[in-house]
């Protein structure tokens, strides 16, 4: 199935691709940082095809450090940000998916696709996502460790938390209601009935009276 402004080639690959995610702060509007991570890029496009939906700002950064010309020379497949519909789609039938963003760290692990993080090794990030994550940092000798591992599927095996089977709002809707027949009181009970009865108009003395009473 073809992905628009994907090239045909990229997606029959037979290593798949790899999903770049970036866009902190911390390493898009600083020179040293987003160059450490370009030369991240460089490294794990020598095995892996990339697609990288790439906001604005982040866009301009590599312009203005001089950094979009060393993209483009790798082949890296450089979209605009996508309809979060679209991303879902890149993201699950990614090899694997490059990221410093811990909610696209948790979405890809409910999707169960493996992630390396640019996280710094030494960093504890909060969530599952990060949990499951593989960090390599800004090193490309641990990008390129990381990338075989999982190419070639030697990475330990991807846990789904429990609960985490888009089944929440159906068990809170159940719990609520579970809730509520047990601690209304009949006067709470009588209450909602009545407020979801029909208006009734009773003539009196000429003149319509409104009632919600039967």
């Amino acid at each position: 199935m073809a992905i628009p402004l994907v090239p045909d080639e990229v997606i029959a690959d037979r290593r798949g691709y790899g999903l770049v995610v970036l866009n902190k702060l911390a390493n898009v509007e600083r020179r040293d940082r987003l160059t450490s991570l370009v030369q991240v890029l460089r490294q794990a496009r020598r095995d892996l095809p990339l697609i990288w939906p790439m906001e604005r700002r982040t866009e301009q950064r590599l312009k203005d450090f001089g950094l979009s010309q060393v993209i483009a020379s790798e082949g890296v497949v450089c979209l605009p940000m996508q309809p979060h519909p679209d991303y879902v789609q890149l993201l699950s039938r990614a090899t694997c998916i490059l990221s410093d963003s811990s909610v696209a760290n948790d979405e890809a692990l409910a999707l169960s696709v493996p992630c390396l993080s640019f996280a710094d090794p030494a960093d504890r990030e909060c969530g599952a996502g990060a949990a499951a994550a593989i960090a390599v940092g800004t090193d490309p000798r641990l990008m390129t460790r990381a990338l075989w591992k999982t190419i070639y599927g030697a990475s330990a095996p991807l846990r789904v938390p429990a609960l985490w089977d888009g089944q929440a709002s159906a068990r809170i809707a159940k719990h609520a209601g579970s809730w509520m027949s047990t601690n209304l009181t009949p006067a709470h009970r009588t209450a909602k009935v009545l407020a979801a009865a029909p208006p009734v108009f009773r003539p009196a003395g000429g003149v319509y009276a409104l009632s919600r009473q039967g």
